[in-house]
């Protein structure tokens, strides 16, 4: 199973059905080309992709696919921070080759996640994040965590609460039965399916959770930082979190600093990606040994582009998507076969965006 939170920017024409071959047969080539290679492969960035659709401008992110065939993709109408975003889900049961609309397209959706062809849950976002990340005292998100089981036709609340801040909005499963989310500054459990949701406590005062990664239902890992935004903390739980170890800290002297990401392949193998506003740089870390120690691997560039997530498929192979931006900034996929020591950039590559960064 492979998930991405990736936003494309697209162009649009008239009709209804979605045809995506040519985006999912570059995106098949990369993983056939960086995982399954034991040569080193030159990629090449993809042709224009012609989508049928009502707008003429709008991204693709949240990418989920539970098996080969069945997947499901958020389709959002406009790309504007500053005005709420309505999102439309798409669905394909033949492995991308055709996508079409399902449910309806009054929610503003931020993750899908599927753990068969008919059940799944989402998190649906209300309220404007620009006020919220510009420090006005009034903006307020509110956060809905709904439930399907007709492959997101239909969706039922399960839970909802407003808060004043924002992480990576994200989903994990194990089953039809276990599970955790994560929205706002809050991480929640469930044990049935959702049926009722328990607020998980860090033990640690004026942390604030931003990312996490699930290996199973006890173990796992959650990045954040201090209410002052000047250190970042990754703390790891054996027991589904009934409680929690610090396995890292760090304290930065201008700050603000946050967390990008966080992904585990295993239950040893891992990396997190931080972000440092004050060098406009985020430090890629990595463990092979279930977070007891991590060794910084890597320095990125954090702003202008922006990494939005870090996901890695195996010890070697692992993506940063880039935010598409503002202006003459383009968002990007970056890749790397090393485990993170390097990456390249694929898609647009002007403006100053390095095709490798070491």
């Amino acid at each position: 199973m492979i998930v991405f939170n990736i936003a494309i920017q697209i162009r649009a024409a008239a009709g209804k059905e979605y045809h995506m071959e040519k985006l999912f047969v570059v995106f098949l080539m990369v993983v056939l080309l960086t995982g399954c290679s034991p040569t080193k492969q030159t990629l090449r960035t993809g042709d224009a992709i012609s989508i049928s659709g009502e707008n003429n401008n709008f991204s693709l992110h949240s990418v989920d696919f539970p098996d080969k065939i069945n997947g499901w993709v958020i389709r959002d109408k406009n790309n504007n921070v500053y005005t709420e975003t309505k999102s439309q889900l798409l669905k394909t049961q033949d492995g991308g080759a055709h996508w079409a609309e399902i449910g309806s397209d009054s929610y503003t959706l931020y993750a899908v996640k599927f753990v068969d062809p008919n059940e799944g849950w989402s998190i649906s976002q209300v309220g404007n994040k620009a006020e919220l990340n510009q420090g006005s005292d009034d903006a307020k998100i509110q956060y809905t965590v709904m439930h399907t089981t007709d492959g997101g036709a239909t969706w039922n609340v399960q839970w909802e609460g407003q808060q004043t801040s924002t992480s990576d909005l994200s989903l994990w499963f194990q089953d039809t039965s276990y599970g955790f989310v994560l929205v706002g500054n809050t991480l929640l459990a469930t044990q049935n399916g959702g049926r009722q949701w328990t607020p998980v406590s860090f033990g640690i005062s004026d942390f604030t959770p931003q990312s996490m990664s699930f290996t199973d239902m006890k173990t796992g890992w959650v990045m954040g930082v201090n209410g002052k935004e000047d250190e970042i903390y990754v703390l790891n739980t054996k027991d589904g979190g009934k409680s929690w170890q610090r396995q890292f800290q760090k304290s930065y002297s201008d700050g603000p600093v946050g967390s990008i990401g966080i992904d585990f392949t295993d239950s040893n193998t891992g990396w997190f990606l931080t972000s440092d506003l004050a060098t406009w740089s985020g430090e890629l870390y990595y463990t092979n040994n279930a977070g007891v120690s991590w060794q910084k691997i890597n320095q990125i560039k954090c702003v202008r582009p922006t990494p939005t997530s870090i996901h890695f498929i195996s010890s070697k192979v692992g993506w940063i998507p880039l935010d598409v931006g503002a202006g003459p900034i383009t968002g990007g996929l970056m890749y790397t076969r090393d485990g993170g020591k390097s990456f390249q950039v694929l898609g647009d590559t002007a403006n100053g965006v390095p095709e490798e960064t070491r």
